[in-house]
């Protein structure tokens, strides 16, 4: 073997980000210079010999830095051994050629541009983002026009003030100055706060003059600074460390030397810069050519000036002003292309062919890529981001890796821990999907199977499954549901669809998305066309056959994975049965690529647990192990879960003891489903010890974890110990993040709420605001509920506004009701109580008749009789309601007719009736309650028709003559005597005929009918109560008196 051939070039390829790198650029070795090219390239190459690798003459030996020197005897010592393999030609010509795919990707530092003079860092922190680049830059003092902000990663917050690098002062608006521009945005603020991580403070560069040469620009990211005496730099973090290093070093020198570390992926004003490439193509063509070339004289080369009028369709198409003609085919040998670089050379070969003879000539086109507008900007701008593509162009291809990268940045975002709470979770994947899909549709470009995948997670990661099933018809171009029917491309109609793309990835998200609506169905019938069963019906109830889905008669397939999330979605939805049947269907699979898995048994059980069918719990639990399948985490939760929804809560705390002996580390989730079972049976000490437990095993409680005690708290009437907890958690620094939520600001209103403390609700409300907490409907409900508790109703007035246009639920409405007749807006109240009877009947039955029985009070109090009866009439005759004993009350309430004893009860308003009302209208308003009893052929409540009789008495007249026909009219709920009654006479009517016992016998009016509710409950009291009223109401007829008299004269 020749020394030419021993000493074969290798190329390494060696990323800009690796230590492999730092150690190399050490090294002071003339030949390692001459190669290694990092300012204009992200990945360089070197062309090493063997002989070099195995004298490593390049690696200076009095290197100080031992780290790095051995970390570059390790990447030689894996090059050298790559020599020795005994690859042939064809494998090298492999590796070069990916390598050469490679460098035509976009490169990391090529987008980067650092500064001019700028020098790679030989020791840099771990940043979250890889791609990340450190580098150290010196600049004159009077070079430092910009400012800094500080940034907090763990709060996701940023310093007020800047630091302005000119003056060395601090400001509190730099935008004001009109010499500063570029100052940062929220964007990419909130990009920053990512990348930086879980660090407490970083210093970015928040502007930067117009006129600064310093080549540092917004979002960079200073980490260092030169020391105050030689040439060592430093690390900062804050905007206090960076003035006294800056004020310190003016002193000493006229430069300094700052350490940067620049992001790839922060984008000020957009989410991708624009980028030109070139595609190339080529085409057949006959002579005449129809097209009209001339010399580059720029660049080189042959480009078409012009195309005639006679041009071949095919010409016209394909052919613009402005191609560059870089190659023709030799006439002589086939497949040969011979490069042009001169329109002579070009004529040349095309005239020297044969009649007929085709000429085959390779085009190369700019093709310019626009920018993506950022996410937050609406649709609108970016309708011109994008031109139309060729698919499969490098143009496409550089599309859909743009696509990808955005997607994958807010769904990482998205999913981080920092961002993983509800107050800090945003819409940002669903727009960045939108924007991505537009851009393709503005393209008329089609989507490849990794990116549309990344788009359906991103609309599922916001659970909107709607918009992953649209997205799924607009590139797929089938119906999401796996029918025949048309697919539904309205949103997105120029996006080319691919029916081929369609893989297991996507499938999988599909199913995603048909189970967060809990449609299982079609989930059922998605897993038939998955598995090429097109025709059949899925094994679910379902009429519509599963369609073809096959490419090239293979069937996508499907695994565990597939079943398990449509078993999943047959649970949530309540089909326990259906979901059984699945269950079934994969245990009878011979082929075991849908054996059921601990995930499958989980599902199960968790459905069961949900339903308390506890022994099909633990029969399950039992089956997955004889399957040979080990318990997991979540296996034990829902074992515990069942447990305590028996009522069983020590059975859950052994089960969580053998849960630890097993090997298995609970969860939060574990303890919380224990602590939820405690407090709610009342055993709050033994949930408290249970959070000591807690932190022993370093398991971090979460906002949940304190919801659940505050709750259990609460409901032991502790609501100043849970206002004390909250404040605790909230004072505490460790658990202050998981304090400030909607959920535990809910719960702390609540409480102060059951202490009818109104100025501590309003200022938790405001604390709530401060924090950037938006109150739900529960929030709310417990604010209405503090201020009708503390009587300050007025102020419960724009909460119940806020509720009705957010939507209400039971307890919010029962409130809000409840507050409306306590302001006198009973009519108000009505209102919302007929919507909901007319609607969604969120009040239960007995919800709505304690609503009446409110409004009733309020109308009576305020002497509104005619409201009043029409409440009544709407409660028994509409709704059908039957007044119980609370009803009676509230009519005596508002009437002021009550006994003492009667009066302090849960429902009463706290205020008088009205006393202009006369109490003729109370008595003409208590007989048309029994006329509305009598229609519906209802009995009346003793203590009821006992103080009709006394107001009969106390009133006198003609009321106290009608009172003493009641006696006579009435029965009793055991008897059916109908001698001398009307059922179609009203008392109402018969007060009316102004009655006269000396005129009319009161023995022959015709009475309405009265029947007194009677039981064994009754007790005896209410009994000689009623002979009482009936005593005092009795009238002797004075015409029979006069009879009497005249037979005794006569005897006489």
């Amino acid at each position: 073997m020749s020394r030419s051939t021993f000493m074969r070039r290798f190329t390494v390829t060696i990323t800009t980000a690796s230590g492999i790198i730092h150690a190399f650029q050490s090294s002071s070795s003339s030949m390692f210079a001459s190669h290694m090219k990092t300012g204009e390239t992200g990945v360089s190459n070197l062309f090493i010999s063997r002989n070099d690798i195995i004298n490593s003459s390049f690696i200076s030996e009095n290197d100080e830095n031992n780290e790095y020197r051995a970390t570059a005897k390790r990447a030689l010592n894996d090059i050298a051994a790559a020599f020795d393999d005994k690859d042939d030609e064809e494998e090298v010509a492999l590796k070069q050629s990916k390598l050469q795919q490679r460098q035509q990707q976009p490169s990391v530092l090529g987008n980067m541009d650092l500064p001019s003079g700028a020098t790679l860092a030989t020791s840099v922190e771990q940043w979250s983002d890889a791609n990340c680049v450190t580098f150290d830059v010196t600049l004159p003092m009077t070079e430092l026009d910009m400012s800094l902000r500080q940034i907090d990663g763990i709060n996701r917050a940023s310093s007020s003030l800047r630091l302005d690098l000119k003056t060395l002062q601090y400001v509190s608006n730099v935008g004001t100055d009109s010499s500063v521009v570029s100052t940062i945005g929220n964007e990419m603020l909130s990009q920053l706060m990512d990348a930086v991580g879980r660090r407490s403070s970083a210093v970015v560069i928040d502007s930067v003059a117009p006129d600064c040469a310093s080549g540092l620009r917004v979002g960079d990211v200073l980490v260092g600074t030169s020391a105050t005496m030689g040439e060592q730099v430093w690390a900062k973090s804050t905007l206090v460390g960076i003035r006294s290093a800056i004020s310190s070093r003016k002193v000493m020198g006229r430069e300094i030397t700052l350490r940067i570390a620049r992001f790839p992926n922060l984008c000020p004003s957009r989410l991708m810069s624009a980028q030109s490439l070139t595609e190339s193509f080529e085409l057949s063509l006959y002579k005449p050519l129809g097209i009209q070339v001339a010399d580059d004289v720029e660049t080189g080369g042959v480009r078409v000036t012009n195309i005639a009028a006679n041009a071949t369709a095919a010409v016209r198409s394909t052919v613009a002003i402005g191609d560059k003609i870089v190659g023709v085919d030799s006439p002589l040998k086939s497949g040969e292309m011979r490069t042009v670089s001169t329109v002579d050379g070009l004529v040349s070969s095309v005239t020297g062919r044969l009649p007929g003879q085709p000429v085959r000539l390779k085009f190369e086109r700019v093709v310019q890529v626009d920018a993506f507008d950022e996410v937050a900007k609406s649709d609108e701008a970016a309708k011109s981001s994008v031109r139309t593509i060729v698919p499969g162009s490098n143009a496409h291809k550089l599309l859909l890796s743009r696509c990808r990268r955005v997607l994958n940045k807010y769904l990482s975002a998205h999913e981080s821990p920092i961002t993983r709470s509800t107050a800090l979770r945003s819409n940002m994947p669903v727009q960045a999907a939108n924007k991505v899909l537009q851009a393709l549709n503005e393209a008329s470009a089609p989507i490849d199977s990794k990116t549309l995948s990344l788009v359906m997670e991103s609309y599922l990661s916001c659970r909107d499954a709607d918009s992953a099933l649209k997205a799924y018809e607009d590139c797929v171009g089938l119906n999401a549901c796996a029918s025949e029917a048309v697919a539904d491309r309205t949103r997105f109609p120029k996006i080319k669809p691919e029916a081929s793309i369609k893989d297991l990835s996507i499938c999988t998200s599909l199913l995603k998305a048909h189970a967060a609506r809990g449609d299982f169905v079609s989930g059922g019938r998605v897993l038939t066309a998955m598995e090429g069963k097109s025709g059949q019906f899925s094994i679910f109830v379902d009429s519509v056959p599963a369609a073809d889905w096959t490419h090239d008669d293979i069937p996508i397939g499907s695994d565990v994975v597939c079943y398990n999330i449509v078993l999943d979605a047959a649970c949530r939805s309540g089909n326990v049965d259906a979901a059984l049947t699945l269950f079934d269907s994969m245990c009878s699979m011979n082929d075991g690529t849908v054996a059921p898995n601990m995930v499958t048994y989980n599902t199960l059980m968790g459905a069961f647990a949900r339903e308390g069918r506890v022994s099909d719990v633990y029969t399950l639990f039992y089956e997955a192990k004889q399957r040979g399948l080990v318990a997991d985490k979540i296996t034990y939760t829902t074992l515990i879960k069942a447990a305590c929804q028996q009522g069983d809560e020590q059975k859950g705390l052994d089960l969580l003891n053998e849960m630890v002996k097993v090997g298995i580390q609970p969860d939060v989730v574990t303890f919380n489903t224990v602590i939820e079972a405690l407090c709610g049976s009342g055993k709050w000490y033994m949930a408290k010890g249970l959070t000591a437990d807690m932190e022993r095993r370093r398991v971090e409680a979460n906002a949940v974890t304190y919801n659940l005690l505050m709750s259990g708290l609460l409901q032991a009437d502790k609501a100043a110990a849970t206002l004390t907890l909250f404040e605790v958690a909230l004072a505490d620094r460790s658990t202050a993040s998981l304090a400030e939520t909607v959920e535990l600001y809910t719960t702390a209103i609540a409480a102060s709420a059951k202490l009818a403390d109104y100025d501590r609700t309003m200022d938790l409300y405001s604390r709530m605001v401060d924090a950037k907490l938006e109150p739900n409907i529960k929030t709310l409900t417990a604010i209405i509920s503090s201020c009708v508790s503390s009587e300050n109703y007025s102020a419960s007035i724009p909460f119940i506004e806020a509720i009705k246009s957010e939507g209400t639920d039971r307890i919010s409405l029962k409130a809000a009701i409840r507050a409306y007749c306590a302001t006198d807006n009973t009519p108000l109240a009505w209102e919302l109580l007929s919507e909901d009877r007319a609607g969604h009947k969120q009040l239960t039955g007995k919800d709505a008749r304690q609503a009446f029985d409110t409004m009733l009070e309020s109308s009576l109090r305020s002497g509104d009789y005619d409201l009043a009866k029409g409440l009544i009439e709407e409660m028994i005759l509409v709704h059908n309601f039957i007044p119980a004993k609370w009803t009676y009350k509230a009519i005596l309430r508002g009437l002021g007719l009550s006994r003492p004893e009667d009066r302090n009860v849960k429902y009463t308003l706290k205020k008088e009736s009205d006393p202009s009302s006369s109490s003729a209208e109370k008595f003409d308003y208590l007989l048309h309650v029994l006329d509305i009893m009598l229609r519906r052929n209802l009995a009346v409540d003793i203590s009821f028709y006992s103080t009709i009789l006394f107001e009969a008495t106390k009133l006198g007249g003609n009321a106290r003559r009608v009172g003493s026909l009641m006696p006579k009219a009435k029965t009793y709920t055991s008897e059916t005597r109908d001698e001398m009654i009307n059922m179609k006479l009203t008392w109402s009517a018969l007060i009316r005929q102004n009655l006269d016992f000396r005129k009319v016998d009161p023995d022959q009016i015709l009475l309405p009918k009265l029947v007194l509710r009677t039981n064994s409950k009754s007790t005896k009291g209410a009994t000689r109560r009623m002979y009482a009223a009936e005593q005092s109401v009795y009238l002797r007829n004075k015409r029979i008196k006069e009879e009497v008299e005249d037979k005794k004269n006569i005897m006489t």
